[in-house]
């Protein structure tokens, strides 16, 4: 409501008694005292939202666990074939090798990087890895 609208407004006393003894009913009936059966009543509507919550969140949880398993198992298998992979790339030194079985499975998304690449273009990328990722130069 508007101020310049209820400054316009005439005085009515029959009104303001009646805005007087609607807060007055408001009042008693906050005022009136909690039943052991209501509050008993909300106590369980809690307890049933904070069961629901649990079950919620552990489902939640139990899926990111899944996806993580899933994604670790991705990872393994991937490296499992880094081994084989590294073998096939010609002028690959013993050293390069070890640096890169040790290190990739730190960068995953590195290994499944090199994986993916032809085979003739490898050994630039494991260097250019090793000299960016561990500060060791290989040979």
């Amino acid at each position: 409501m508007d101020a310049l609208a209820t400054q316009a407004q005439p005085f009515n006393p029959n009104k303001a008694d009646s805005k007087f003894s609607k807060k007055k009913k408001k009042n008693s009936e906050v005022s009136e005292p909690i039943s052991s059966t209501s509050l008993i009543d909300v106590t369980t509507l809690l307890g049933d939202n904070i069961r629901t919550i649990s079950l919620e969140l552990s489902r939640s949880i139990a899926f990111e666990m899944l996806i993580q398993k899933n994604s670790e198992m991705v990872i393994q298998k991937k490296a499992q074939t880094l081994y084989v992979s590294l073998g096939e790339i010609e002028g690959l030194t013993y050293v390069e090798r070890d640096i890169i079985l040790i290190k990739t499975p730190y960068h995953s998304t590195q290994l499944l990087v090199f994986l993916s690449l032809p085979p003739s273009i490898r050994l630039a990328w494991v260097r250019k890895f090793i000299s960016t990722h561990c500060g060791c130069g290989g040979g």
